[in-house]
Protein backbone atom coordinates (compact mmCIF):
# COMPACT_ATOMS: atom_id res chain seq x y z
CA UNK A 1 0.00 0.00 0.00
CA UNK A 2 2.83 2.37 0.81
CA UNK A 3 4.32 1.94 -2.69
CA UNK A 4 0.97 2.94 -4.20
CA UNK A 5 0.89 6.13 -2.12
CA UNK A 6 4.50 7.02 -2.91
CA UNK A 7 3.96 6.32 -6.62
CA UNK A 8 0.89 8.56 -6.68
CA UNK A 9 2.77 11.33 -4.86
CA UNK A 10 5.60 10.92 -7.37
CA UNK A 11 3.27 11.23 -10.34
CA UNK A 12 1.71 14.41 -8.93
CA UNK A 13 4.98 16.00 -7.80
CA UNK A 14 7.59 14.58 -10.19
CA UNK A 15 10.43 17.07 -10.71
CA UNK A 16 12.93 17.37 -13.56
CA UNK A 17 15.68 16.17 -11.20
CA UNK A 18 13.68 13.01 -10.43
CA UNK A 19 13.13 12.34 -14.12
CA UNK A 20 16.88 12.73 -14.77
CA UNK A 21 17.65 10.38 -11.87
CA UNK A 22 15.13 7.86 -13.22
CA UNK A 23 16.80 8.00 -16.64
CA UNK A 24 20.18 7.43 -14.99
CA UNK A 25 18.91 4.49 -12.90
CA UNK A 26 17.12 2.95 -15.89
CA UNK A 27 20.24 3.21 -18.06
CA UNK A 28 22.44 1.79 -15.29
CA UNK A 29 20.09 -1.14 -14.66
CA UNK A 30 19.92 -1.92 -18.38
CA UNK A 31 23.73 -1.95 -18.60
CA UNK A 32 23.96 -4.11 -15.45
CA UNK A 33 21.36 -6.51 -16.82
CA UNK A 34 23.06 -6.78 -20.22
CA UNK A 35 26.49 -7.34 -18.67
CA UNK A 36 25.09 -9.95 -16.29
CA UNK A 37 23.28 -11.66 -19.16
CA UNK A 38 26.43 -11.76 -21.30
CA UNK A 39 28.43 -13.26 -18.42
CA UNK A 40 25.66 -15.78 -17.85
CA UNK A 41 25.73 -16.82 -21.50
CA UNK A 42 29.51 -17.13 -21.50
CA UNK A 43 29.40 -19.35 -18.42
CA UNK A 44 26.64 -21.47 -19.95
CA UNK A 45 28.69 -21.95 -23.15
CA UNK A 46 31.65 -23.09 -21.05
CA UNK A 47 29.44 -25.56 -19.18
CA UNK A 48 28.03 -26.83 -22.47
CA UNK A 49 31.57 -27.62 -23.66
CA UNK A 50 32.23 -30.02 -20.78
CA UNK A 51 32.48 -33.61 -21.99
CA UNK A 52 29.49 -35.90 -21.58
CA UNK A 53 29.93 -38.67 -19.04
CA UNK A 54 27.14 -40.91 -20.23
CA UNK A 55 24.32 -41.13 -22.70
CA UNK A 56 21.93 -39.06 -20.55
CA UNK A 57 24.28 -36.24 -19.59
CA UNK A 58 23.61 -33.76 -22.42
CA UNK A 59 22.90 -30.29 -21.00
CA UNK A 60 23.17 -31.60 -17.47
CA UNK A 61 24.34 -28.31 -15.97
CA UNK A 62 21.84 -25.51 -15.58
CA UNK A 63 22.23 -21.89 -14.52
CA UNK A 64 19.87 -19.39 -13.00
CA UNK A 65 20.67 -15.78 -12.31
CA UNK A 66 19.04 -13.19 -10.11
CA UNK A 67 19.53 -9.49 -9.53
CA UNK A 68 18.19 -8.15 -6.25
CA UNK A 69 18.45 -4.96 -4.27
CA UNK A 70 20.96 -5.19 -1.42
CA UNK A 71 20.18 -3.01 1.60
CA UNK A 72 22.58 -2.64 4.51
CA UNK A 73 20.64 -1.18 7.43
CA UNK A 74 23.78 -0.30 9.40
CA UNK A 75 25.53 1.38 6.46
CA UNK A 76 22.85 2.37 3.96
CA UNK A 77 24.16 3.64 0.65
CA UNK A 78 21.15 5.67 -0.40
CA UNK A 79 21.10 8.34 -3.06
CA UNK A 80 20.03 11.59 -1.43
CA UNK A 81 17.57 13.75 -3.34
CA UNK A 82 16.32 17.26 -2.84
CA UNK A 83 12.75 15.90 -2.76
CA UNK A 84 13.39 13.49 0.15
CA UNK A 85 11.42 15.52 2.69
CA UNK A 86 8.38 15.83 0.41
CA UNK A 87 7.64 12.11 0.63
CA UNK A 88 7.93 11.97 4.43
CA UNK A 89 9.53 8.55 4.17
CA UNK A 90 12.32 7.34 6.41
CA UNK A 91 14.22 5.86 3.48
CA UNK A 92 16.58 3.64 5.45
CA UNK A 93 13.81 2.00 7.48
CA UNK A 94 11.41 1.80 4.53
CA UNK A 95 13.90 0.22 2.14
CA UNK A 96 15.05 -2.22 4.82
CA UNK A 97 11.43 -3.29 5.42
CA UNK A 98 10.59 -3.62 1.73
CA UNK A 99 13.80 -5.48 0.92
CA UNK A 100 13.07 -7.88 3.79
CA UNK A 101 9.67 -8.63 2.26
CA UNK A 102 10.98 -8.84 -1.31
CA UNK A 103 13.34 -11.78 -1.04
CA UNK A 104 12.21 -13.12 -4.39
CA UNK A 105 14.25 -12.57 -7.53
CA UNK A 106 13.42 -9.54 -9.60
CA UNK A 107 14.59 -11.16 -12.76
CA UNK A 108 15.68 -14.62 -13.67
CA UNK A 109 18.07 -14.94 -16.56
CA UNK A 110 16.99 -17.49 -19.11
CA UNK A 111 19.43 -19.48 -21.20
CA UNK A 112 18.66 -17.70 -24.46
CA UNK A 113 21.16 -16.40 -26.97
CA UNK A 114 20.12 -12.80 -26.35
CA UNK A 115 18.38 -10.72 -23.73
CA UNK A 116 14.94 -10.88 -25.31
CA UNK A 117 13.25 -8.99 -22.50
CA UNK A 118 15.08 -5.77 -23.39
CA UNK A 119 14.46 -5.63 -27.10
CA UNK A 120 13.93 -1.88 -27.47
CA UNK A 121 10.29 -1.82 -26.39
CA UNK A 122 9.40 -0.10 -23.16
CA UNK A 123 8.31 -1.96 -20.05
CA UNK A 124 6.46 1.13 -18.77
CA UNK A 125 3.49 -0.56 -17.14
CA UNK A 126 1.54 0.11 -13.98
CA UNK A 127 3.11 2.92 -11.95
CA UNK A 128 5.77 3.46 -14.66
CA UNK A 129 3.18 4.50 -17.23
CA UNK A 130 3.12 8.20 -16.45
CA UNK A 131 3.44 11.22 -18.75
CA UNK A 132 6.83 12.18 -17.28
CA UNK A 133 8.35 8.89 -18.56
CA UNK A 134 6.79 8.82 -22.05
CA UNK A 135 10.19 9.50 -23.65
CA UNK A 136 11.99 6.74 -21.71
CA UNK A 137 12.32 3.12 -22.85
CA UNK A 138 11.93 1.50 -19.43
CA UNK A 139 14.06 -1.64 -19.09
CA UNK A 140 12.68 -4.90 -17.76
CA UNK A 141 14.64 -4.82 -14.50
CA UNK A 142 13.19 -1.41 -13.53
CA UNK A 143 9.75 -2.77 -14.44
CA UNK A 144 10.33 -5.84 -12.26
CA UNK A 145 11.35 -3.81 -9.21
CA UNK A 146 8.47 -1.31 -9.51
CA UNK A 147 5.73 -3.64 -10.74
CA UNK A 148 6.40 -7.16 -9.46
CA UNK A 149 8.20 -6.32 -6.22
CA UNK A 150 7.07 -3.85 -3.56
CA UNK A 151 9.34 -0.92 -4.46
CA UNK A 152 7.94 2.47 -5.38
CA UNK A 153 9.51 4.73 -7.98
CA UNK A 154 10.82 7.05 -5.23
CA UNK A 155 12.39 3.98 -3.55
CA UNK A 156 14.08 2.99 -6.80
CA UNK A 157 15.56 6.47 -7.23
CA UNK A 158 17.33 6.16 -3.87
CA UNK A 159 18.54 2.57 -4.20
CA UNK A 160 22.20 2.22 -5.21
CA UNK A 161 23.46 -1.28 -4.40
CA UNK A 162 22.44 -4.50 -6.10
CA UNK A 163 23.57 -8.07 -5.82
CA UNK A 164 23.92 -10.29 -8.87
CA UNK A 165 23.80 -14.00 -8.04
CA UNK A 166 24.21 -17.10 -10.13
CA UNK A 167 23.21 -20.60 -9.16
CA UNK A 168 24.26 -23.75 -10.92
CA UNK A 169 22.87 -27.20 -10.51
CA UNK A 170 23.43 -30.52 -12.16
CA UNK A 171 20.61 -32.65 -13.35
CA UNK A 172 20.95 -36.16 -14.74
CA UNK A 173 18.81 -39.16 -15.37
CA UNK A 174 19.45 -42.71 -14.30
CA UNK A 175 17.76 -45.91 -15.31
CA UNK A 176 17.71 -49.08 -13.30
Amino acid sequence: MCACILNRMFELHCTEAEVRRFEHVNEGMLKMMNRFHEEQQQLQRQLDMLPDIGEHSVNRFHLAGEINYCHDYEDPKLFQMEEDAFYGSHWNEMLWAVSSLSRMDAHTIHNDESNKLDDGYTWAEGPLRIPQFEHICVCYLVHAFCTHLRYSIPDLLRMTTYICERSMWEMSEAEI
